[in-house]
């Protein structure tokens, strides 16, 4: 109490005993004062209250309640985090399914994807079969199955670029199937087109070590021969390819016996251009069909010329009869014993306004080769039916005229 009140001096001991009544007063006065002002109390509860057993059983009850609040909580919390629990596993359990179902519509749709895949892959594999069959088809001969003019082309312009960079030499070989337009006008195509067949497959056996084969339509065929320049082998070369395609060939009629003329031209020495080399080895051709068929000839510069000349005697011929430049002279034929005139030759000369007197050796085979020989044949035959009709009215009816004809013209249906 002392600690607390200014009740009792600190300095001073107090001692209760019944033999002091007046002190005993004095104290219990003292108390009511402290139990009147609160102070008793708050002593009692600060100093004494806790060793009591009141309480003990107070701060038992105390515990004891704020366990049961902590164990309700508990339990409360334990529903509550059950609840969360069940919810979020029903939620789990949705999101689950929902996934599940998104899972088998992702594995549906790789399938189709996958069969969409394989279908464009087929596709794709299709396209490029095509675009292979279809460049193949490019560059190659449907008949024979050899490369084409296009592929040609090609080859001839590596073969010269090579020429021109490395010094690299080579030959071209043109190449034509002598009569295979009368085979087909008297035959059939059928026959012609398999010895087409037959002659690129013996140029490219007798050529496959070093050469390249195409047909470049028709009769006509192209040979390159990269690296060979030298003429003697050439020949050789050349003169065994002919033996090779000559040879002969059964129908069901007859039996037809082939051969081939082949010009020859060096590169770089006779063209350093595709369209060069192959037109003077196209000459070279020609004139080996001029001397006879079934032979070879090199390109010489002279043919150039004798080719520019024919080119431009075909466009004159084309209207030399519309001109009046054709004209149709009459030799007679004499009977020896008696001088006698028996018969007339029509001969037809052509005088052309720009070039001259021109040979028929020169303008028949010219008029041959443009088909203009149908109509000029025509034309010479009414002439000389005129002159004989001319002749007849002039009592001269016995006198013959004879009128050379073209085998070309054989083949016109009148």
């Amino acid at each position: 109490v002392p600690q607390v009140t200014n009740l009792f001096p600190r300095e001073h001991a107090y001692a209760v005993s019944k033999s002091r009544p007046d002190l005993v007063e004095y104290m219990n006065h003292k108390l009511d004062q402290l139990k009147d002002n609160g102070v008793f109390e708050e002593l009692y509860l600060k100093f004494f209250y806790t060793h009591s057993d009141g309480y003990v059983k107070a701060r038992q009850e105390k515990i004891l309640f704020f366990l049961l609040i902590v164990a309700a909580s508990l339990i409360v919390l334990g529903i509550a985090i059950k609840l969360y629990i069940d919810r979020l596993k029903k939620k789990l359990r949705v999101n689950y399914d929902q996934l599940l179902i998104a899972h088998e519509n992702l594995q549906a749709q790789e399938e189709e994807l996958a069969a969409q895949n394989e279908e464009l892959l087929a596709k794709e594999e299709e396209l490029l079969c095509n675009y292979n069959k279809l460049h193949y088809a490019s560059l190659h001969d449907s008949l024979t199955g050899l490369p084409n003019r296009e592929h040609l082309n090609e080859q001839l312009k590596e073969e010269l670029e090579k020429a021109q960079k490395e010094g690299h030499t080579g030959a071209v070989l043109f190449i034509d199937l002598d009569d295979l337009k009368t085979i087909n006008d008297t035959l059939g195509h059928q026959y012609g087109d398999d010895l087409i067949i037959k002659s690129g497959s013996i140029l490219v056996e007798e050529t496959k070590a070093s050469g390249f084969v195409a047909r470049i339509g028709g009769d006509e065929f192209v040979v390159i021969l990269p690296g060979q320049k030298a003429r003697q082998e050439l020949e050789k070369k050349a003169s065994k390819l002919l033996h090779a395609l000559a040879y002969e060939y059964d129908t069901d009629t007859i039996r037809l016996q082939t051969s081939a003329s082949i010009g020859i031209a060096l590169y770089p020495e006779n063209g350093d251009t595709r369209e060069e080399i192959l037109k003077n080895a196209d000459n070279a051709m020609y004139a080996a069909k001029k001397t006879g068929k079934n032979c070879w000839r090199f390109y010489e510069p002279s043919m150039q010329t004798e080719a520019y000349e024919q080119m431009v005697l075909k466009v004159a011929l084309r209207s030399a009869l519309n001109q009046g430049e054709l004209t149709v002279v009459y030799q007679p034929l004499v009977r020896v014993l008696d001088h006698t005139v028996i018969g007339f030759e029509a001969l037809l000369r052509w005088d052309s306004e720009q070039y001259g007197k021109i040979s028929p050796d020169v303008f028949i085979p010219l008029a041959e080769q443009t088909g203009l020989i149908h109509s000029i044949g025509e034309w010479v035959l009414k002439e000389a039916c005129f002159f004989a009709k001319h002749l007849s009215e002039q009592g001269q009816g016995h006198i013959r005229i004879g009128v050379n004809t073209s085998p070309i013209q054989l083949s016109d249906e009148y």
